[in-house]
């Protein structure tokens, strides 16, 4: 039995490159959110200070 390999980065043509933008986009947008919390505190001491 051969192996099969995924490759998620491979934006060629034939591939349909949309998708691929789409889970990239979704997984950054979820990890700056996801991170805005740990930092607010931060970013308004900063803000205060000015």
């Amino acid at each position: 039995m051969g192996k099969t390999r995924i490759e998620l980065l491979d934006f060629s043509p034939e591939r349909m490159p949309i998708p691929h933008y789409t889970w990239i986009a979704f997984f950054l947008t979820f990890f700056v959110w996801s991170d805005l919390p740990s930092q607010a505190t931060t970013m308004l001491i900063n803000l205060a200070e000015r």
